[in-house]
């Protein structure tokens, strides 16, 4: 199965061209934001897709629960968490990058 490709990703601080440009530069099914663990510190933080930053939560609380407890909670899949921790760590035009490359659970399909 192949999947789309994106044209080019770049972090989402250099798209002043707006939301519809932001859109033709990721893959599609993307939520607005995703909660990973930080490799570096070990607490929980907020990735955006297209930005190459894993930031800090900005509610206070949320700094210490659990990534997969905040993604349940505001609708984020298991594979839209896992395609957001993946293309913020290695590029958001890798095949992992891709939502649609995981199953309902997460786990890639190795496409």
């Amino acid at each position: 199965m192949m999947l789309p490709r994106p044209s080019k990703a770049v972090p989402v601080s250099e798209l002043a061209q707006g939301e519809s440009r932001k859109n033709e530069l990721l893959f599609k099914g993307y939520p607005h934001h995703s909660y990973v663990q930080d490799p570096y510190t070990g607490n929980t933080g907020v990735v955006y897709p297209g930005d190459s930053t894993i930031y800090a939560p900005k509610v206070r609380g949320e700094l210490h629960e659990e990534p997969e407890v905040l993604n349940r909670r505001y609708g984020v899949t298991p594979a839209q968490a896992a395609a957001c921790s993946y293309g913020v760590l290695f590029g958001w035009d890798a095949s992992r990058a891709n939502p649609m490359a995981y199953n309902a659970a997460g786990e890639y399909m190795g496409v």
